[in-house]
């Protein structure tokens, strides 16, 4: 998984007023779903925004990749896949292990299932193209996990002091007195969410990848090890593919150090120019980017362990 940094405000020219026009698309189909669930109706969603959506981020942003595994063209014909599920959440049962659906409080201050992240359906930042190993099957699907501590929102009640501090990430329930329904940015700060995000975390904090394609959490991070769960990413299939990058790394960064030092340059210059012989990883062009810079730097490691063990 490799973060991304994205803010379609710095968008210019033809890919601005693209942004623009499926923005007003999905401003206007936000409103539907509101308005539709707060009259009691079902929520009827408009999956070809979301698509299109998909397609234009896998080309401009995510470089053909699954957004959370970085396989290549990812491997199903669907559509974008939502971070915080729309029509139904669930979460995992501590006794059982398996999925149950979410507890939240309503408007009218009952518990009852969470209904989905509905009024998110159409935003952006709840948006990522997903793998079909990621998203589906024993993936992801509805599940978005918390800490113990935290629990689901709905619609929360903010006093005027809290949505006036919000401001822009607040929608102010028309049915619901002192209701609101909040961004992605604001729910973080209330969810804690306890997978990762690449819009807003930084992956390599919580997760590592080591020789042959494995993956671990870094430092036990409980972050990591609910991602990896969720979005299947020690699937063995995966961890060869992995590997085979790793590989291909490898031997691109082997190749370049090798000829540096050949033509006499510096050590440490050889190291800078065989790094820099990996571009590609770097930019994320290349599939499992972060798993095979990664396996490089234990590369690295390797060969200045038995340049110090020859020279002793």
């Amino acid at each position: 998984m490799k973060h991304v940094e994205f803010d379609p405000s710095t968008l210019t020219g033809t890919q601005a007023e693209w942004w623009q026009k499926w923005q007003k698309r999905a401003d206007e189909a936000t409103v539907e779903a509101i308005d539709a669930w707060e009259r009691g109706d079902k929520v009827t969603f408009k999956d070809a925004i979301w698509g299109e959506l998909k397609q234009w981020l896998l080309d401009n942003v995510f470089h053909g990749k699954c957004a959370y595994c970085e396989t290549l063209a990812p491997r199903f014909p669907g559509h974008a896949e939502h971070f915080r599920p729309k029509g139904r959440v669930d979460v995992r049962d501590p006794v059982t292990g398996r999925s149950v659906p979410a507890s939240v409080e309503w408007p009218d201050g009952t518990q009852a299932t969470h209904p989905g992240y509905f009024w998110l359906a159409y935003h952006w930042k709840n948006l990522l193209p997903a793998c079909q190993d990621c998203n589906s099957g024993r993936g992801k699907q509805n599940q978005f996990p918390l800490p113990p501590a935290k629990h689901h929102a709905l619609v929360p009640k903010l006093t005027a002091a809290e949505a006036a501090k919000l401001a822009a990430r607040a929608r102010k329930s028309v049915k619901f007195q002192q209701r609101y329904y909040l961004d992605p940015d604001a729910l973080d700060l209330l969810e804690s969410p306890q997978i990762l995000n690449p819009y807003v975390d930084d992956p390599r904090r919580h997760l590592r990848f080591g020789e042959g394609g494995i993956v671990a959490a870094v430092d036990a991070s409980e972050r990591g090890q609910e991602s990896i769960r969720v979005y299947q990413l020690d699937e063995d299939g995966l961890r060869v593919d992995r590997q085979k990058q790793q590989e291909k790394a490898a031997l691109i960064y082997r190749s370049k150090l090798g000829a540096t030092l050949i033509l006499g340059g510096p050590p440490a210059a050889a190291f800078e120019a065989a790094f820099g012989a990996l571009a590609d990883f770097q930019n994320g062009n290349e599939e499992y980017s972060i798993a095979a810079l990664d396996y490089i730097e234990i590369v690295k490691k390797q060969i200045q362990a038995a340049a110090q063990g020859g020279r002793g």
